[in-house]
């Protein structure tokens, strides 16, 4: 296997990047570099199948001569490239020409059959088990990170109003992620962005984790929604159908689900006025999400390898190698739970 630093296709002034983004729809300046790069590795290497993630800036042209060299494509559409922030015209030129798509959001399934994207397979977030697992607090770092309930992920508009409940309510809450630091009101319970060990810190001294999905990206569930339950988080999860298919029914008591902002604040008081049903909830959701279910990176990575080599399989029997659009949406509309690693 072979690794491509998406890094080279920005690689340029910061005056070019910028007018490459804010006036050239947001294309890497070295887009042309980078698609050389993939093209003689594809050669030297023989590469079979060629995986990218998120928007990878490879467009239509470079995909199709990868198709033509035997290659086949599949992206792991990691944001909704409908959303403004993420959409870029040449990308969404580019999504066809890829052999599948793997989305971790079913509300986007739909929009990829419109557009022509041969095969559509759900595959949810993951957790990387050297990364996300429990740790004991640190007490060197209870000052930055210790709380009644802890959001840790991006600011953003939505989000905001469950964010600001938690505070009106008299609870102590710290946030972590970008963009907290430009809001006025959060900038001083803002811990800055957090990784690895201090990820796991901020998780273990937080009573309470706060998982919200982000509406402008019409999410069902995120990273986090994986990550929390690995490091053994007492979880109040925003109620989606994807959440109740990672954690389970409400009566199987793993998260405490919430709709509203008002509902939120009502079972974070309720959790946090009771030490054993938190601990009791961090423990069953870790069984369910860890200990009974193939929830990790590795394991979505070899459903995708398993789906692209029955599709080179498929090419080399001088079939087709993806599936026509009313094919997909019509797997999709009988079987909603195809593909989903979690459940045991």
């Amino acid at each position: 296997m072979s690794f491509a630093d998406v890094r080279a296709a920005t690689d340029a002034p910061r005056w070019i990047a910028r007018l490459c983004w804010h006036v050239l729809d947001k294309r890497p300046p070295q887009l042309g570099a980078f698609h050389r790069v993939i093209t003689e590795m594809q050669h030297t290497t023989g590469a079979r199948a060629f995986l990218s993630t998120g928007r990878c800036p490879v467009n239509a042209r470079g995909l199709s001569s990868l198709g033509r060299a035997g290659a086949i494509r599949a992206n792991f559409s990691t944001d909704d490239p409908w959303n403004p922030v993420n959409g870029a015209r040449w990308f969404l030129r580019a999504l066809p020409e890829y052999d599948v798509i793997f989305t971790p959001r079913r509300a986007n399934i739909a929009d990829f059959c419109r557009i022509g994207c041969p095969r559509v397979e759900y595959v949810p977030f993951a957790f990387e088990p050297t990364v996300h697992f429990p740790e004991e607090r640190d007490p060197r770092f209870a000052t930055r990170f210790a709380c009644d309930v802890a959001f840790i992920g991006a600011a953003a508009a939505d989000r905001l109003a469950y964010v600001d409940a938690l505070g009106a309510a008299g609870l102590s809450v710290r946030v972590f992620g970008g963009g907290w630091n430009r809001i006025s009101r959060w900038s001083g319970r803002w811990g800055g962005n957090v990784f690895d060990g201090e990820y796991r810190q901020a998780v273990a001294h937080a009573r309470v984790q706060l998982c919200l999905v982000r509406s402008a990206n019409r999410d069902g569930h995120v990273m986090r929604s994986f990550e929390l339950a690995a490091m053994k988080s007492c979880i109040i999860a925003q109620d989606t159908m994807e959440h109740r298919e990672i954690y389970g029914p409400a009566t199987e008591a793993t998260v405490a689900y919430f709709n509203t902002p008002d509902e939120m604040v009502l079972e974070a008081k309720r959790l946090l006025g009771d030490e054993p049903r938190r601990a009791q909830m961090a423990m069953r959701v870790f069984d369910r999400v860890v200990l009974r279910s193939k929830n990790t990176y590795r394991d979505r990575l070899a459903q995708m390898v398993d789906i692209i080599e029955s599709l080179r399989n498929r090419r080399l029997r001088g079939g087709s190698a993806c599936l026509g659009e009313r094919s997909a949406m019509r797997a999709y509309s009988a079987d909603p739970e195809r593909g989903i690693g979690v459940g045991g």
